[in-house]
């Protein structure tokens, strides 16, 4: 018996609360989805579950479901970029939802934190820029963002 990837990634999305919803996989012989990136806007306080506006960030476009028929995956830095090998890789429009965003005080405090955390690494090749931001810059950046959202779920 073969596998069916499109009737997993449906089994996939029931089972896990409708996180993603099902769009089409056209090609059978697929190896890997690649959703569409949205970036979660929430407010300070309010409870994870009523969050339900976001702003599109093809930053967030991974691939995030694959195939047992793939045979590397050759993720990039970051993981936001793969070269699957092994069959075709295919968008959908499957939400992959990046709750980061959870309020302006959330943000920045966490971004300080990871401040604190980068690596010379990181740091030389421009990998989580935004956590050098400024606070002031960080705030804007969330309050912009905010007001930009729209509405996901």
């Amino acid at each position: 018996m073969g596998f069916d990837f499109a009737a997993y990634l449906f089994d996939f999305i029931e089972k896990n609360g409708g996180i993603f919803y099902h769009g089409s996989i056209p090609d059978p012989s697929c190896i890997a989805v690649q959703c569409e990136g949205w970036n979660m806007m929430g407010q300070d306080g309010q409870e994870f579950d009523t969050i339900d506006k976001g702003v599109r960030d093809a930053n967030y476009d991974k691939c995030v479901l694959f195939s047992p028929k793939l045979v590397e995956i050759n993720y990039g830095l970051g993981c936001h970029v793969c070269n699957p090998v092994g069959g075709p890789k295919i968008k959908n429009e499957s939400k992959l939802l990046h709750y980061c965003n959870l309020g302006e005080e959330y943000i920045v405090n966490r971004r300080k934190k990871w401040r604190e955390r980068m690596s010379q690494f990181d740091r030389q090749h421009g990998m989580g820029y935004q956590y050098l931001f400024s606070e002031e810059k960080m705030r804007q950046d969330y309050r912009n963002s905010l007001a930009q959202s729209v509405k996901v779920l």
